[in-house]
């Protein structure tokens, strides 16, 4: 008798997703679903469309602004990766201070987010918040410093961008990316200093290598 075969957890997610794409909480801003084949991201702030997008297992729950307790445990329940964005909501701060009279920001809610998160044991994965021109990618190492200032060790802060974002995305990328091992893209970095003195060091890279190409070398010979 033939095996049922048995169904991606991405495309069980994408089936729970469409279910839902009419709640209320989709709808509210900020809050979408992209499907990329069996992988599945979430973009949302909170309430019921972060309460769905968990319940179903999506592979990229990002932003996650008014995660809870019953948020954490679902992350840690599901074995999800939290995707904080921070570069997005810098550039929203003045404007959120101002209509809140200085009581509340987006970007104050994801530092309670995220020291939440990383109390429980949730893997943080490090996201992008490249959203418009003034926002650009490249821009965003930046993040590593409030990563450390909310709580993580430099080091800690680091390996947000390496391993577990690799594990995360799709087409088994984490064999080809994500550490430097034979066998995988000769992709590495390089600054003058000791990021895990000074975790800002990766504001200012000096040194990068793609597939094994040198494209940019301004720590001369050493």
């Amino acid at each position: 008798m033939a095996r049922p075969r048995r169904r991606a957890r991405g495309e069980t997610a994408r089936r729970r997703l469409d279910q839902d794409l009419y709640h209320p909480g989709f709808r509210r801003p900020g809050a979408h679903v992209a499907a990329v084949r069996d992988a599945v991201a979430c973009h949302t702030y909170g309430g019921e469309g972060m309460r769905s997008c968990l319940t179903a297992g999506v592979d990229s729950p990002n932003h996650l602004l008014e995660l809870d307790d019953a948020g954490v445990k679902l992350l840690l329940q599901k074995k999800l990766f939290f995707v904080p964005t921070i570069d997005d909501l810098i550039s929203l701060e003045k404007a959120d201070l101002r209509e809140t009279g200085g009581r509340n920001s987006r970007l104050r809610l994801m530092e309670q987010a995220f020291k939440k998160a990383l109390a429980a044991g949730v893997t943080i994965v490090f996201g992008s918040g490249a959203t418009s021109a003034t926002i650009p990618h490249g821009k965003q190492t930046d993040q590593f410093s409030y990563f450390v200032k909310w709580g993580m060790t430099p080091a800690q802060a680091l390996q947000t961008a390496y391993l577990p974002a690799a594990r995360m995305l799709n087409y088994g990328w984490e064999s080809q990316i994500g550490s430097i091992e034979k066998g995988k893209f000769a992709d590495i970095i390089a600054v003058a200093g000791n990021p895990l003195e000074d975790v800002a060091e990766m504001e200012r890279v000096k040194f990068v290598m793609k597939g094994g190409l040198v494209v940019r070398n301004e720590l001369g010979a050493r």
